[in-house]
């Protein structure tokens, strides 16, 4: 083979790399892992032997008018510390059917939070200072004030939008129980578990 096709093709290799590892191809090996380690919790009824417990009479329901839903958010209070163990998120999130589809992993201090994004290969950088931990790809990575991270993952559904987004245009809120209440002026407010409605 001549040279410059040995070079065009590992060219090509290294694109193809390169653009696996850009559009996500590269979560996959780490979410299939976490899916493996989870199947304690893989449902509603798993989650709730496990300890968690809704944060009212039904899990809250997140959801937005065009960019999809989060989800039913649940919870284990006493998991909200400085350690960070992805098997056992603080807030797994379940769809309509009562599947575990994504979770809201929440850490504090910057120890915890660089392990969260070491864990799930999120470029990060560090600055001095509590807080300053920031993520380059992970918009729902946030700074929540007194040492609290949070950050949305999708491992267990796979959103179009990508992997660490707030919501997931795949989930939805339909059997969320609220209700919608319209008033004179034509405004409407929701109330029940989908009153945090985002517009």
């Amino acid at each position: 083979m001549k040279r410059w096709k040995i070079v065009t093709l590992l060219t090509i290799c290294q694109f193809l790399l390169f653009a696996s590892y850009a559009f996500g191809d590269h979560y996959d090996s780490i979410f299939a892992k976490l899916k493996k380690e989870t199947q304690h919790i893989k449902d509603f009824t798993g989650l709730i032997v496990n300890g968690y417990h809704t944060k009212a009479e039904t899990p809250s329901c997140k959801h937005h008018v065009t960019k999809g839903a989060m989800g039913y958010h649940l919870r284990k209070d006493w998991k909200m510390d400085k350690t960070f163990d992805p098997t056992e998120p603080e807030e797994p999130i379940v769809n309509t059917n009562g599947n575990l589809v994504g979770a809201e992993y929440v850490v504090y201090g910057d120890k915890a939070a660089v392990k969260m994004l070491k864990y799930f290969h999120i470029s990060y950088y560090d600055g001095s200072g509590e807080g300053n931990v920031k993520a380059k790809n992970a918009p729902s990575f946030e700074y929540k004030g007194k040492g609290k991270y949070e950050l949305h993952v999708w491992a267990w559904e796979t959103n179009p939008m990508g992997p660490f987004m707030h919501f997931n245009p795949r989930v939805s809120c339909e059997k969320a129980k609220c209700r919608e209440v319209v008033h004179k002026d034509g405004s409407k407010t929701f109330e029940g578990e989908c009153s945090q409605l985002v517009r």
